[in-house]
């Protein structure tokens, strides 16, 4: 499984390595379907990379959960763990 972080509306940064397929600014990324809890490969446009993570300017919307470090075997509508990162959980 992979962590997801939550997301914005406004740009917002994730880990280079949540950048999958990239190809100039048109890149994809995994995101958590949080309704049947599975993989979803996304479009989305990104600006600069700030260290070693990339600004997602769009295709991603509020409360998208981005699998930040993907399995090596992740596919479309594959089942997908949320991890929280949260005290007590």
């Amino acid at each position: 499984g992979g962590e997801a972080a939550p997301t914005t509306g406004a740009a917002l940064l994730v880990p280079g390595a949540a950048i999958v397929e990239a190809s100039g600014r048109d890149a994809r990324a995994w995101i958590l379907d949080q309704e049947t809890s599975t993989a979803v490969l996304r479009r989305i446009k990104t600006g600069r990379a700030i260290g070693k993570a990339v600004e997602v300017l769009d295709g991603l919307r509020p409360g998208d959960r981005v699998i930040l470090a993907p399995p090596a075997d992740i596919r479309e509508g594959m089942r997908i763990a949320p991890v929280e990162s949260k005290e007590g959980d």
